[in-house]
């Protein structure tokens, strides 16, 4: 069975990336942008021009705030054997400040190759970087914890003031 890489053309692929809700950034062998859709741009709060052609380093520097986002593509440059061959596609939420707020991503990058004549994977080309903006949820999720901490130490205290109550007035019962 023959797999078909390019049933879409080039001019189908463009429309189909510019309407999704999701981020999409190609991303050469060399490390430089040479693709990101509008949603991309909304979800890192910058233009085309800060983004595309540029050195993926040089768009997102390294600091502390967004060591978890780096730790991703260190791992996923470096394979599992340290050869690009290696390379195998990811899965993970990680956290990025954009410099006005910190987001939660969920990242999803897969290794693009070259096929020779035979059908084999000849050459690492870059990756596909599928970007989710998962912040909501997230933001979400974490009241929801925050809540059932703030229900459980009602609880906590009603059972202690009864607890109390119920004391006092077994006392006053019993000086009666």
């Amino acid at each position: 069975m023959t797999y078909e890489h390019n049933l879409l053309k080039p001019e189908q692929k463009k429309p189909i990336f510019e309407h999704m809700s999701d981020g999409v950034m190609m991303v050469d062998a060399g490390e430089g942008i040479t693709y990101l859709n509008s949603s991309c741009m909304r979800i890192f709060e910058a233009g085309k021009t800060q983004l595309l052609s540029k050195q993926f380093e040089e768009v997102f520097p390294y600091t502390r705030k967004n060591k978890q986002f780096h730790r991703f593509f260190q791992s996923f440059r470096s394979g599992e054997k340290g050869t690009d061959c290696d390379k195998v596609a990811k899965k993970e939420t990680v956290r990025y400040f954009t410099g006005t707020q910190m987001k939660y991503l969920l990242l999803s990058i897969t290794p693009l190759y070259e096929e020779n004549e035979t059908g084999e994977w000849k050459e690492y080309q870059g990756y596909l970087l599928m970007i989710e903006d998962v912040t909501d949820t997230y933001q979400r999720k974490q009241q929801e914890h925050d809540c059932a901490h703030i229900f459980a130490g009602l609880i906590l205290c009603i059972s202690f003031y009864l607890f109390v109550w119920q004391y006092h007035i077994k006392t006053f019962l019993i000086s009666l």
